[in-house]
């Protein structure tokens, strides 16, 4: 933001950028040459591709030079110490099976150096009071982490930027009062979430991504859009009771990312446009009501062992 005035210039910046990561992809001499930085994971990821286009998309959305350096900064130097923490000191995997291993150590790396990034150019570059600083960083630290802990694929490089920013352009704004209330609010949802975690399958990475989703439904559609995927979350694994032989079946974050994706695209685009609004709750509403419904059949089916007509009542 120095040295660019006009967007289109980032733009087109960034659509030669992606153009030659593609072709480096396709030409098996650069994938295995110089490519091999950026390629050479045993895992499938997109992460080169991700870190371009939300560059571009941050630049293009901000307003003042802190927006754009502190979700860029978060994502540069807190997921690096992140990863470099986790692979040569992380002994606390927090993943479960087929998740992505993830540790406590890495990712407390990665809130210390967030909640520095965001604290650096708030106290710098803006007029926002200490106190709401302070807290505005703890929020954004902790926020940035658990996005970090369930990314996978090397989607990080595109949902920490994004979502950094957006967490940033709402906080900044609020009043010292409300940035207490919502982190009130996220210690309600951490223990209610913690509670069902202790009485169902649900793992570790779970609790984040719930804790996650609830945070930015309430952010950006308020208290009465967590009613329905908080009646979701509290009746999972109650209404039935839960049993031994299906505790041993540990829910992954995954299935809760299949249960919430289409409320979450529901709130957004209620976001972009405010006059569909109360078609777009219903449809919201309803996305977290069927899933229930599929979700209860399949367990009493499977695990109360009733019949189908018992199951559908």
């Amino acid at each position: 933001p120095y040295i660019f005035t006009y967007r289109q210039s980032v733009v087109c910046l960034g659509a030669i950028a992606i153009a030659a990561l593609l072709f480096m992809r396709k030409n098996k001499g650069l994938r295995e040459g110089v490519g091999t930085a950026l390629l050479g994971v045993s895992r499938k990821s997109f992460g080169e591709i991700y870190f371009v286009i939300s560059i571009v998309i941050v630049f293009v959305l901000h307003k003042s030079v802190f927006e754009y350096l502190i979700p860029i900064s978060v994502l540069t130097f807190a997921d690096s110490a992140a990863a470099l923490i986790g692979v040569s000191y992380g002994r606390t995997n927090l993943a479960h099976g087929q998740e992505d291993a993830k540790s406590g150590e890495g990712s407390l790396i990665f809130f210390i150096v967030a909640f520095i990034c965001t604290l650096a150019p708030l106290q710098l570059m803006t007029e926002i009071g200490r106190a709401e600083v302070l807290v505005i960083s703890f929020l954004i630290g902790l926020l940035a982490a658990m996005i970090e802990l369930v990314s996978r694929n090397g989607n990080d490089n595109l949902l920490l930027p994004l979502l950094t920013y957006s967490f940033l352009r709402y906080n900044s704004e609020q009043s010292l009062h409300l940035l207490f209330t919502n982190f009130g609010i996220m210690l309600f949802f951490s223990v209610a979430i913690f509670i069902v975690y202790k009485i169902t399958n649900i793992s570790k990475l779970s609790i984040v991504y719930s804790l996650l989703v609830a945070y930015v439904i309430m952010v950006q559609g308020g208290m009465l859009w967590i009613l329905p995927p908080l009646t979701l979350f509290l009746t999972f694994g109650i209404l039935p009771m839960m049993n031994d032989e299906e505790k041993q079946l540990e829910q992954t974050y995954k299935v809760f990312e299949c249960n919430s994706i289409i409320g979450v695209t529901c709130l957004w685009v209620a976001v972009f446009y405010p006059q569909y609004r109360d078609i777009l709750y219903l449809a919201f509403s309803l996305s977290f009501a069927c899933h229930l419904a599929v979700n209860t059949y399949n367990r009493f089916i499977h695990f109360v062992k009733s019949g189908k007509s018992q199951a559908i009542f």
